[in-house]
């Protein structure tokens, strides 16, 4: 089974899946009045000289998914979900993001029915626990890129031409 890689392009694939587990999905689970998903993917790119010579080179990625959802009856209250992912994951992405999704609600109805049972034994300062409202609009939005995959590469390919490819480690 080949295993797609992860770029940034991931991104582009993904996002109405994600949109649709944020908007419809979250909409079957009892309570939960509100979710949002945030899936982070990075690459890097480096390379190194030292005294002239090319030291050594390297390619990484890092993909990760962050989840909160906002459930309860009559109170409201947040539970939170994260996880950091490989290529492997990509396939079952969606299996993963509900679960995570599911995780948080669960997490959020917990809180929330804590914060009511609790509100009822502190009298007076009851009215410090309180329930969440968010006048929310549903926003899809992606943070742009400090430099383009592209532009890196372009700079790594600059790199090993000026360096050449780096030297065997010294033992």
């Amino acid at each position: 089974m080949l295993i797609q890689p992860i770029t940034v392009e991931t991104i582009d694939q993904i996002k109405p899946m994600i949109f649709d587990l944020a908007t419809r999905y979250r909409k079957t689970l009892r309570g939960c009045r509100y979710a949002d998903i945030r899936v982070e993917v990075d690459e890097g790119q480096s390379a190194a000289a030292e005294n002239g010579g090319s030291k050594h080179s390297s390619k990484d990625y890092g993909f990760a998914v962050g989840i909160r959802a906002l459930s309860g009856d009559d109170m409201v209250a947040p539970g939170y979900f994260g996880q950091s992912l490989g290529a492997a994951d990509l396939g079952r992405l969606e299996q993963v993001v509900k679960e995570g999704l599911r995780h948080a609600h669960h997490r959020a109805r917990a809180n929330a029915e804590r914060k009511a049972a609790i509100r009822g034994e502190f009298g007076p300062l009851a009215d410090a626990l309180t329930s969440i409202i968010m006048g929310l609009r549903l926003r899809m939005a992606l943070v742009p890129e400090v430099i383009s995959p592209k532009r890196a590469l372009e700079i790594a390919q600059f790199l090993l031409s000026a360096f050449g490819p780096p030297a065997p480690a010294e033992k």
